[in-house]
């Protein structure tokens, strides 16, 4: 999910040239338009959120969680390691555990389940 019809067009392309174009929905919107039903289901069991902590941290305030079936998994990436306290933070409040901690560089990602 994006409103960046560009950065959606890229995503879709990618998904395509590694061979899960089938498996991968990938939609132009915003979260409120996943929240309310305007793009279909709003929940999935794997939802991917790469986008920089203070924007995930505000999605969290906007429903993020929401987007995720109960037992789902969430990937969360394009953190900064002193970013990742705020995170673990907001998943606690909103029902998400962590379960993996992966950093490369200085990135990480979160992998987390919704309880």
């Amino acid at each position: 999910l994006d409103t960046d019809p560009e950065a959606v067009r890229v995503a879709r392309a990618n998904c395509a040239a590694n061979g899960v174009a089938g498996q991968v929905r990938v939609e132009e919107g915003s979260l409120a338009e996943l929240l309310t039903g305007d793009l279909g289901a709003v929940a999935r069991p794997f939802v991917v959120v790469n986008i920089l902590a203070n924007v995930i941290l505000a999605l969290f305030a906007q429903g993020l969680a929401e987007t995720v079936t109960p037992g789902g998994l969430m990937i969360l990436s394009g953190l900064m390691p002193a970013q990742t306290p705020a995170l673990r933070a907001a998943l606690q409040w909103h029902g998400v555990q962590q379960l993996a901690q992966e950093k490369r560089e200085e990135w990480v990602c979160v992998i987390a389940r919704r309880t």
